[in-house]
């Protein structure tokens, strides 16, 4: 027995295929070290004048802007004004204390 002839099935419409939307490169994340200078540094401004804790902040502010920087330059992370700022702010927390204590002793 013949089998009967099959008619061709009608050619179905392919679905347009949605193409992927082209991602953009990877931005290096924030260094954290250049925020915390940051912020350290402008907290040991605003409290130079509290005689412990505006220093330490200064001088952590000071710190954490040399390690932001060294990060920044190596190409690992963004921020690197952050750093330069936080850097400076804390400099400039320290000198009223360098001034002071000149003075006293």
């Amino acid at each position: 027995m013949e089998e009967p002839a099959r008619r061709p099935e009608p050619e179905r419409e392919r679905e347009p295929r949605l193409r992927e939307a082209p991602k953009a490169p990877m931005e290096a994340p924030m260094s954290g070290l250049a925020v915390a200078a940051l912020i350290l540094g402008i907290i040991g401004v605003v409290f130079f004048w509290v005689p412990i804790f505006g220093v330490i902040c200064s001088l952590l502010a000071i710190i954490f802007g040399g390690a932001g920087l060294y990060q920044t330059q190596r190409g690992d992370r963004r921020g690197g004004s952050a750093a330069v700022a936080g850097l400076v702010l804390g400099i400039i927390g320290v000198i009223p204390l360098t001034a002071l204590l000149r003075l006293i002793f």
